[in-house]
């Protein structure tokens, strides 16, 4: 039995790739409500998103709002300041990686002397 163009036309036609009325799409309803899931979140993109938070940070004696990022740098200049090797390692190790001038160029002749008098020290 071969169906005529017109029946499919109807809005009531039952057949292939035409269920039946109750069972079909609603004027403005998609077929996949809860949409594709999300991917998971790099550990980047979370690390990125949390050093943009604000944090309250105390300088002179005033309270700052900054990022995190600028409060981690502080904290660490501070200390290596105070003489804490490993925060002065880690500082002169990211420097090195965000700028293609190596730090030994910049140095005047007596802070070449104290860079080498520690890097001997540190050797021991």
């Amino acid at each position: 039995m071969k169906i005529k163009r017109k029946e499919y036309k109807k809005p009531d036609y039952v057949g292939y790739k035409h269920p039946p009325v109750k069972f079909r799409w609603q004027k403005g309803q998609t077929g996949n409500p809860h949409g594709r899931p999300k991917k998971d979140e790099s550990f980047r993109a979370i690390a990125e998103r949390e050093l943009k938070k604000e944090v309250s940070l105390k300088e002179n004696g005033r309270i700052r709002r900054v990022s995190l990022k600028v409060a981690i740098v502080k904290r660490c200049l501070a200390e290596a300041a105070q003489g804490k090797i490993r925060n002065l390692e880690f500082i002169l190790k990211v420097l090195n990686q965000s700028s293609p001038v190596p730090v030994a160029e910049e140095l005047t002749a007596q802070e070449q002397e104290v860079w080498n008098s520690y890097f001997k020290e540190g050797k021991k």
